[in-house]
């Protein structure tokens, strides 16, 4: 079920949003005086006004996403609401896919150190940082004057940056090849673009959990399975044609 857009936005269009729950995400709201959403929220999406309309004022002046991850939180789960938080802002704000925004993503102090890295693969960024791609980190055993720095540095970026450094990702043009080649590609074309996805994904296969969709990491064991189904010397006509109509259901 969509979430009903709250009715002060309306009148006091927010200028912060943090995204999460617990603590860390109660505290960021009192100190911002931001608005906030959690994550079951934030996925399930604006609901429309009469009519399906959205207006287009709710997000008109947000400038900051706290985006607040939890230990039992994965990458490719964050990365989800760094894009929810994107779809919300087309359809609320006038600006539609130009409105200027920054992000922070709050890490938890054991969170994974490979968790950083793997964000910015999945927006198809080197690294995250505030300056070049709007992407500041901050983890809650830092001080508050450390996430200030943060703040102080950040660059607002809108989605036509983030959507060209994707459509420019030699890995989601070889998954995006796999997809139309499962649609209506042959036997082998299924099989070329299965072993192109593969040698991408080769330093770290996990990664493909950050293109598929919920849940991300069944879903990308799933697709890992398929992928070696596919390239495996003697794989039949029937399990091709089989492998087919699941795996445009499998990436997001």
């Amino acid at each position: 079920m969509p979430t009903a857009i709250p009715q002060s936005w309306e009148l006091f269009p927010p200028h912060s949003l943090v995204i999460g729950s617990g603590p860390m995400a109660r505290a960021l709201t009192l100190i911002f005086d931001a608005a906030t959403l959690d994550y079951p929220s934030i996925m399930a999406g604006p609901e429309p006004g009469d009519g399906g309309v959205f207006s287009k004022k709710p997000l008109d002046e947000l400038t900051h996403v706290f985006l607040v991850a939890d230990l039992k939180m994965s990458a490719s789960d964050h990365l989800s609401g760094f894009e929810e938080v994107w779809k919300w802002v087309e359809k609320l704000s006038p600006a539609g896919d130009c409105h200027q925004l920054a992000f922070i993503h709050v890490l938890p102090s054991g969170a994974p150190s490979g968790f950083e890295s793997s964000l910015a693969s999945g927006m198809a960024l080197d690294f995250l940082d505030p300056v070049s791609n709007a992407n500041g980190v901050w983890r809650s055993a830092e001080s508050l004057s450390d996430l200030l720095l943060v703040l102080g540095k950040l660059v607002p970026k809108d989605l036509v940056f983030f959507n060209g450094r994707r459509r420019a990702d030699k890995r989601r043009i070889a998954l995006a090849a796999l997809k139309m080649a499962a649609i209506s590609g042959s036997a082998s074309e299924m099989i070329a673009a299965a072993t192109e996805v593969r040698k991408v994904f080769e330093d770290n296969e996990y990664d493909l959990d950050l293109f598929c969709s919920q849940p991300c990491h069944p879903t990308g064991n799933r697709l890992r399975t398929t992928l070696r189904l596919l390239v495996t010397t003697g794989v039949t006509q029937e399990v091709t044609e089989a492998l087919r109509g699941e795996i445009p259901s499998l990436l997001r």
